[in-house]
C-alpha cells in the first residue's frame, strides 16, 4: 500500500513578499518606461503622412518648421498658405512652368525660391547650403520643399536636414527617404547623404 504524501507548500514570508513584489515592480517599470519613451520619441520624430490631396501631392510634415512633397497646383499654393506655410522651395530643374509657379506663390502671399537640382546627379554643396539656409531662417518658416513628385530630390534634401539638424545617422536618413519614395536607382543621392553624414561627424 502506497501512502500518498501531500505536496509540500512553500512557506510565504509575509514580511518579505510585499517588499520583493515592490522590487520586481520597480525593476519592470525601470525597463518599460524608458523603452516607451524611446518608441514614442522615435515615432513622433518621423515624417507624418497627411491626407492625400492632388493639389499638394505626397505631402508630409517633417516637423513644425518643414514640410515636403510634390509640385503644388495654384490651388495647392493657397492650401499651403492656409496651413500656415510661409515659404516654398522649388527643387525642379525640369519643366517650363517655374515662372507660373512663382506667380501662384505670389498670389498666395508665399515666399518663393528656386534651387534647381538635377534628378540624376549629386547636388553641389553650395546648392545644399543655400537650401538649408532658407529652411533654417526663422523668417521663412514653416517651409514647403518640393520636387516634381515629392520623392527623390525632396527626399535627399530632407535626409541631409535630418543629419545636420536632427542628428540622425546616414542609415536613419536613408531609410526614411527610401520609405517616402527615394528610388533604388538614386545611388548618387544616397552616396551624397552618406558623405554629408561622414563630413558632419568630423566637425
Amino acid at each position: 500500500m502506497q501512502i500518498k504524501r501531500p505536496t509540500p507548500r512553500l512557506r510565504r514570508l509575509p514580511a518579505e513578499m510585499p517588499a520583493l513584489r515592490f522590487m520586481n515592480d520597480m525593476k519592470l517599470k525601470s525597463v518599460i518606461f524608458p523603452l516607451l519613451f524611446v518608441l514614442i520619441f522615435a515615432f513622433s520624430n518621423r515624417a507624418q503622412e497627411i491626407a492625400f490631396d492632388p493639389d499638394v501631392p505626397n505631402l508630409k510634415k517633417i516637423n513644425d518648421f518643414l514640410y515636403r512633397g510634390g509640385k503644388p497646383t495654384a490651388e495647392g499654393m493657397l492650401k499651403l498658405a492656409r496651413m500656415g506655410v510661409k515659404t516654398v522651395i522649388n527643387l525642379r530643374n525640369d519643366g517650363s512652368d517655374r515662372d507660373e509657379e512663382a506667380e501662384w506663390a505670389k498670389k498666395a502671399n508665399l515666399n518663393f525660391f528656386t534651387v534647381p537640382l538635377n534628378i540624376w546627379f549629386r547636388p553641389k554643396d553650395s546648392q545644399m547650403k543655400k537650401i538649408l539656409a532658407i529652411i533654417e531662417a526663422a523668417a521663412n518658416q514653416p517651409v514647403y520643399v518640393h520636387c516634381r513628385l515629392g520623392a527623390d530630390r525632396s527626399g535627399m534634401v530632407v535626409a541631409v536636414y535630418r543629419i545636420t539638424h536632427d542628428g540622425w545617422t546616414a542609415k536613419e536618413a536613408n531609410d526614411e527617404a527610401k520609405a517616402n519614395g527615394l528610388g533604388k536607382w538614386q545611388i548618387r543621392m544616397r552616396d551624397y547623404i552618406n558623405d554629408v553624414y561622414r563630413d558632419f561627424r568630423k566637425k
